[in-house]
């Protein structure tokens, strides 16, 4: 379990860099891609693995203290 717990934010931060990626791609293709695409921070993709990381962390948190019974 705490194997998972210290995956989870290394999973935000590389969907975060492929985004961001993603970004500077688009933008050397096309000139007005970041006026007409969101920010990484506000990129839905990107808020819905932010949202979903959040509540397994907090799953995995109370996994963690039933298994330690805290």
């Amino acid at each position: 379990m705490q194997r998972l717990k210290d995956m989870l934010p290394d999973i935000l931060r590389r969907t975060e860099t492929s985004r961001s990626r993603d970004i500077s791609r688009g933008s050397d293709i096309i000139p007005d891609y970041p006026q007409t695409h969101p920010a990484v921070s506000e990129d839905g993709f990107v808020l819905q693995v932010r949202r979903e990381i959040e509540e397994e962390l907090e799953r995995t948190d109370k996994a963690i203290q039933l298994i330690n019974g805290t």
